[in-house]
C-alpha cells in the first residue's frame, strides 16, 4: 500500500493526501528530478501548454516535467510540510505536524520556489482556507511580512539559506 494517495481536493484540482499517519519530520516522499533527462527553458515549458503545476526548476534556467505524487502538493499558508533540499535536484518532502491518514499533504509554495527569487513571475489566488491566509501567495520569501518570513525561516530549504545567506543575515542576525 503506498504512503500517499492522489485523489480530489475540491476546488484546488487533484491533491497529495497521506495513506498513513506521518510524525513531525518524517520524509514523506523523496524526489530526485536528476531522473528526468529532459530539461526545458523557460519560454519551451509555457510553450508546451502543459499545465505549470508540474514543472520543477532544476537550476540554471531549466525545468523538468514530474510525474511524481509530489507534484500533486497544493499550497497552503498553514502547511504541514515542507521541501527540503541541500542540492536542488534532490528534494525531501518532509512533515511539519503530524498527518493523519486521510489528511491532505500541503506546503508553503514561496518557500520552495527558488526561481522567483529576485526574478518573480507569478501569483496565486490562495485558496487554502487557513486562519492565516495571505490571499495571494508570491515566488518570493524576501516579500514576505517580517513576522512571516521569521515564523518560516525553519522550514526554507538548505539551498535557498545559503544562497541567500547575507540577506538572511541582514535580516535576521546569525540564524
Amino acid at each position: 500500500m503506498p504512503d500517499v494517495i492522489i485523489k480530489d481536493a475540491g476546488p484546488k484540482g487533484k491533491g497529495l493526501f497521506a495513506n498513513r499517519h506521518f510524525d513531525p519530520g518524517e520524509v514523506i516522499l523523496y524526489v530526485d528530478l536528476t531522473k528526468y533527462k529532459k530539461r526545458y527553458t523557460l519560454s519551451e515549458m509555457e510553450e508546451s501548454g502543459i499545465d505549470s503545476e508540474h514543472w520543477e526548476y532544476i537550476g540554471r534556467g531549466r525545468y523538468v516535467l514530474v510525474d511524481s505524487p509530489a507534484a500533486y502538493v497544493n499550497h497552503s499558508c498553514d502547511p504541514n510540510a515542507y521541501i527540503e533540499f541541500k542540492v536542488l535536484e534532490k528534494r525531501y518532502l518532509i512533515a511539519i505536524k503530524p498527518i493523519k491518514k486521510g489528511e491532505e499533504i500541503m506546503c508553503d509554495y514561496t518557500l520552495s520556489s527558488v526561481n522567483q527569487i529576485d526574478n518573480e513571475t507569478w501569483v496565486l489566488r490562495c485558496k487554502c482556507g487557513s486562519r492565516n491566509c495571505r490571499d495571494l501567495v508570491t515566488g518570493d520569501f524576501f516579500k514576505l511580512p517580517r513576522e512571516v518570513q521569521r515564523e518560516k525561516l525553519p522550514y526554507l530549504p538548505t539551498w535557498v539559506k545559503r544562497k541567500y545567506r547575507l540577506r538572511i543575515k541582514e535580516l535576521f542576525g546569525d540564524k
